[in-house]
């Protein structure tokens, strides 16, 4: 099907004003400890305002942590409308070859309702099995099914686990063909992260761009249906973005200042519902602070990515821009206001997290350059802290870090940095001039997402500061190279949009010199 291409237009002509739009870039830009990477706004079907925080742009796919947990929900609502599978089917009889695996009488009452609105009664548990789908039913239930909300991503893999098991293929599929095909989503322009046995992670692994999330939620604010064809139904839709269970203990955030009075979030089906209070407000939510928000009452969408200090980081700026627009939108057209548009224009086209710093080329460069270092510690590395459920176990650390490096500074420009990790020798350049250089540089077991940016500075005579930034993800990190005589001390500077689990966050990494 040939993708529909929205409508780019004035958010006055929609109802909005350029002023409270300008509003929220500023409360985006201004929260400590996040930073924006893009956002798009959406009502009556058009979009009123988009930008990206260079280096992050459109078509760059983002890392999008439990926002993917509404895709997997859709997967099911679509296998659900196709009549593959009902919501009150037992799980125990989708899944016979499992029956024996527990003896827990609870376990056998696990509908499919009940694991799409995080209430199976099974904790939270990973394991490093390949059969992942059969450790699910091995663990002992903590509640009576339906009886309580409590957030796992087991229940999101049973779902995936469903969806394979009635429709006979892989769930990402599936999403290709039911889905994203028809919603106008490219899957050659998406990435998934998979578990051992080849199944994508569904509760977390997806990275796509902002206009995805805003298609996925404007087929929910459509009803289900898109271009005259119904992919959802109506009835499913309905219960998915409305409260089928309140978190209790895991309450979200009820916002002082935009919530409904005494309206109290909930949860739908892997949907966040009444978000923070405000009536009928729905949403996906990942955990560096991505959200897809749908406003049916005022019919916006808005699809927000971001960098934040760790995870559960902070989301208090994208939720006072939610409360704002939605306060804020008019039910007519506005006056148009070509002054306030032209400047919101502008800097929507120019949205930067700031420009790397040019280094004055420093001689005690000269000392260094083509010297190898070997680490004492196998902690230090510029990629990310795989959360291995994202791979296979609790582990969160990289198996291991570098081995040795060495700088060339050949080019007063640039660096190259060499150096060795987990048996590959790499090569990265990193810019000195005001620009970024882009490098191949994949994350660990997901070679596709390998858009590294690389920059560096002297921040003093004898301190080589290096900044890292992969743009297919939240993650970012600054790392200062300290040197004194043979030795060096790696000190991370910042660390942005993992969970809190980098090994340089357990402190510096020394390294001495060695013969190459």
């Amino acid at each position: 099907m040939e993708r529909r291409e929205f409508e780019r237009v004035t958010p006055e002509s929609v109802g909005i004003s350029s002023q409270k739009v300008l509003e929220a870039l500023d409360i985006l830009e201004s929260v400590e400890g996040t930073e924006p990477h893009g956002i798009v706004f959406m009502r009556h079907g058009k979009v009123f305002a988009e930008g990206w925080w260079s280096p992050y742009g459109k078509r760059i796919p983002h890392e999008l942590f439990s926002m993917t947990k509404t895709y997997t929900a859709t997967a099911l609502g679509i296998a659900y409308t196709e009549g593959l599978v009902s919501l009150d089917d037992r799980l125990v009889d989708l899944f016979p070859e499992y029956s024996g695996c527990n003896t827990d009488e609870r376990a056998a009452r696990i509908k499919v309702r009940d694991v799409l609105r995080m209430a199976s009664g099974k904790p939270e548990q990973r394991c490093s099995t390949v059969d992942w789908a059969r450790h699910f039913y091995e663990m002992d239930s903590k509640y009576e099914p339906g009886e309580k909300f409590s957030y796992s991503c087991e229940d999101t893999h049973s779902i995936e686990a469903i969806v394979q098991k009635v429709t006979g293929v892989p769930m990402d599929k599936y999403l290709n063909e039911k889905l994203f095909s028809k919603i106008g989503i490219d899957p050659c322009q998406i990435y998934w992260a998979r578990l051992p046995d080849g199944s994508v992670i569904g509760c977390g692994g997806l990275f796509a761009s902002n206009e995805d999330s805003m298609r996925l939620i404007q087929l929910y604010m459509q009803g289900g249906v898109w271009d005259g064809e119904r992919i959802l139904a109506e009835d499913y839709v309905k219960e998915a973005v409305t409260s089928q269970i309140i978190a209790a203990e895991e309450r979200p955030q009820i916002s002082e200042k935009w919530a409904d009075p005494g309206v109290e979030p909930g949860y739908g089906y892997q949907i966040w519902t009444d978000l923070v209070g405000m009536s009928g407000v729905f949403a996906a939510r990942g955990a560096i602070g991505q959200i897809g928000v749908g406003i049916p009452e005022k019919d916006i969408v808005i699809s927000y990515t971001q960098g934040s200090s760790g995870i559960g980081g902070d989301s208090s700026g994208i939720l006072d821009v939610i409360g704002l627009i939605r306060a804020s939108a008019s039910d007519a057209p506005l006056p148009d206001d070509h002054e306030s548009y032209e400047k919101l224009k502008r800097r929507l086209e120019t949205l930067s997290l700031g420009n790397p710093r040019v280094s004055q080329y420093n001689d005690f460069s000269e000392n260094i350059s083509g010297v190898r270092y070997e680490t004492e510690e196998k902690r230090f590395t510029f990629r990310k802290a795989l959360w291995n459920h994202i791979a296979d176990c609790d582990h969160i650390d990289p198996v291991d870090g570098v081995n040795w490096f060495e700088f060339d500074f050949d080019d007063k420009r640039l660096c190259v940095m060499k150096f060795e990790e987990q048996g590959e020798c790499r090569s990265i350049t990193i810019s000195m001039d005001g620009a970024r250089r882009l490098n191949k540089y994949p994350l660990e077991k997901l070679d596709y997402i390998d858009m590294a940016y690389f920059d560096g500075e002297w921040a003093a005579e004898n301190t080589l500061r290096v900044y890292a930034r992969w743009v297919q993800t939240s993650f970012s990190i600054d790392v200062d190279f300290i040197f004194d005589g043979d030795g060096v001390t790696i000190e991370p500077v910042r660390i942005c949009g993992e969970f809190d689990a980098h090994p340089l966050r357990k402190g510096s990494v020394h390294a001495h010199k060695c013969e190459k």
